[in-house]
């Protein structure tokens, strides 16, 4: 067994933090920014809906990026983009120019993912539920810190530095990365082509895990405090519940997967997150909504996409054999399935826009979890899905 390197586990932990400080950041100050540039719900949604179909789409690119450039260039140079193309926020006096510093943040994030998955494989190969579980926690404290203090900042500046401000941290985790994470061996660069058998039924499985999860994520976030307000809830409580919601969020993201790797398997904790999210999803829906079942939703749903990130993730490395094939799996998982969590919340955003009833977010959340526990429950088999 491979001796547990803390100095790695917490740069694991810095980078995976600058993961989602572009896109929490958009939910508390989201009505601000709609106001300000006169946006629809739909045009708002792209702002979380964007970068989530770019991580897809460039999630395609990272078994080149690996073999051309290496995973700790690689990593160092997207931690660039994504906080120069954060910090460039801080200039945004348009829409088109917000969602071009979108794109930016989407593009590195998709492959700076995908990459970390291929380290933790190679680093800590017995305590792959572990890492992930410190990999989520860490995006869910980023997403936390922004969601609990964007809203300051943007009452202190103005909404533009409300979300660049976000941009030096990242700058700053890519000369972290670069001065400590490890040397790659000359010796072992030998390039390893990976390729994916798109006719095994267990890679779709995952990446429809992946995808519906991410969707649902992402639409719940986007949408919790314009649900809230439209439910009646005061404004002062609203930034409170996404604070606990994201807090939640994030000890379940750690707990769970700390619980897999003791007792349990990735089949069963996912179930039972996928179960958590559809009973938080009918109860909006079945009950009226105030300060009470508010809490209880959202501990619900906090339980459910706590859970099951960390298992979309965990599920291509136990799949996979190597660090490479990981890094290629989780992108390939990731790239489709984010192109279909991308695509939900715009789904989501049009849905409410047409009917102006928030009920019909929740249906569609009920079918996603559905969804969810229907391929939790089903096994996932290793054939030969990758050849080398």
């Amino acid at each position: 067994m491979k001796k547990f390197n803390y100095s790695y586990a917490l740069l694991i932990f810095i980078v995976a933090f600058n993961l989602r400080l572009g896109i929490s950041s958009v939910p508390p100050i989201q009505l601000i920014i709609q106001e300000s540039l006169k946006l629809s719900n739909l045009e708002v949604s792209l702002l979380t809906g964007m970068p989530v179909i770019c991580m897809g789409i460039f999630a395609f690119l990272v078994g080149k990026v690996q073999e051309k450039y290496g995973m700790r260039k690689s990593i160092f140079a997207l931690l660039l983009v994504l906080g120069i193309g954060t910090l460039a926020r801080g200039f945004v006096n348009d829409y088109v120019f917000l969602l071009i510093t979108t794109f930016c943040i989407g593009f590195s994030i998709a492959i700076i993912g995908p990459l970390l998955s291929g380290f933790i494989k190679k680093e800590f190969p017995d305590h792959g539920s572990i890492l992930i579980g410190i990999y989520s926690s860490a995006m869910g404290i980023g997403s936390l810190v922004v969601s609990n203090t964007t809203k300051g900042i943007t009452d202190l500046w103005n909404w533009q530095w409300g979300l660049a401000v976000w941009g030096i941290i990242s700058i700053a985790a890519g000369i972290v990365w670069i001065i400590f994470s490890p040397e790659e061996s000359t010796e072992n660069t030998e390039k390893i082509h990976v390729k994916i058998d798109f006719t095994d039924i267990n890679i779709w499985k995952m990446i429809m895990f992946f995808g519906v999860q991410s969707g649902i994520f992402y639409g719940f976030s986007a949408w919790l405090i314009p649900f809230l307000k439209d439910r009646g809830i005061k404004e002062e409580y609203t930034i409170s519940l996404l604070t606990f919601y994201v807090a939640m969020q994030m000890a379940f993201g750690f707990i769970i997967p700390v619980l897999m790797h003791k007792i349990g398997s990735a089949r069963k904790w996912g179930t039972f997150s996928a179960g958590s999210m559809a009973l938080g999803s009918l109860i909006p829906v079945l009950f009226e909504t105030n300060i009470i079942t508010a809490i209880i939703i959202i501990t619900l749903m906090s339980i459910g996409l706590g859970g099951s990130f960390p298992i979309a993730m965990i599920l291509p490395l136990e799949y996979s054999e190597n660090s490479e094939e990981a890094g290629v799996i989780t992108g390939v998982v990731q790239a489709i399935g984010y192109v279909l969590g991308g695509i939900m919340p715009l789904v989501f955003g049009y849905v409410v826009d047409k009917t102006k009833n928030y009920d019909n977010l929740f249906y569609q959340m009920v079918i996603g979890s559905v969804i969810l526990v229907i391929i939790g429950m089903s096994k996932i088999h290793r054939k030969n899905a990758v050849n080398q």
